[in-house]
């Protein structure tokens, strides 16, 4: 097993994320996350999210649009609707009380306009670019993610950091195509 320096977590971040065969990540996430773990990513996190996360019972709720909405992938990957995220939610209701919901996007906007059903939320802002490794992180700090058709967002639940984690993850990821029934504990299918 290699050890982790700085340019392997560099390619874990933006390179390893890729890889969809949940075999391949369950292998290799000891490797992923020795040494310093996220503590390479986390020297420019916004506090105050860290805090407001850690101290509620925080839900990640992942939405991606940009590329997705694209003339080179929107014939191949669905744009996740409205229904798959209030069925996420009333999943959420059914695990804890007092959900906070800290939505993450790549379209703020559209958050803003979709999303004011939610009462209890917080939209995250400032981890566009590349900064948009801290939003895993703080995604990984939830517990419970409600994930996106996204193996960004897969990630997040992936290296949660709770026992006891929940993610939700959507039935269609592909336009043409079901998304793979996940085997890992306590992933729901939705």
């Amino acid at each position: 097993t290699p050890k982790m320096t700085s340019s392997c977590k560099t390619l874990v971040g933006y390179t390893i994320l890729q890889f969809e065969c949940t075999n391949w990540r369950l292998s290799h996430m000891p490797t992923i996350m020795q040494g310093d773990g996220w503590d390479y990513f986390i020297m420019k996190v916004d506090e105050s999210y860290v805090n407001q996360i850690t101290n509620s019972n925080a839900v990640s709720l992942h939405v991606r649009r940009g590329d997705y909405l694209s003339d080179t992938y929107k014939d191949s990957f669905k744009s996740l609707g409205a229904d798959y995220y209030k069925n996420a939610v009333n999943e959420v209701y059914k695990r804890i009380e007092n959900p906070t919901f800290f939505i993450f996007s790549d379209d703020k906007d559209f958050i803003n306009e979709s999303f004011d059903w939610i009462e209890n939320k917080v939209i995250v802002e400032g981890n566009a670019g590349n900064r948009s490794y801290i939003d895993m992180y703080l995604m990984s700090l939830c517990r419970i993610n409600i994930i996106a058709n996204s193996t960004f967002s897969m990630w997040a639940g992936i290296l949660n950091s709770h026992e006891d984690a929940t993610v939700i993850y959507p039935s269609t990821y592909m336009t043409q195509k079901e998304s793979e029934v996940k085997l890992l504990k306590n992933w729901i299918r939705i």
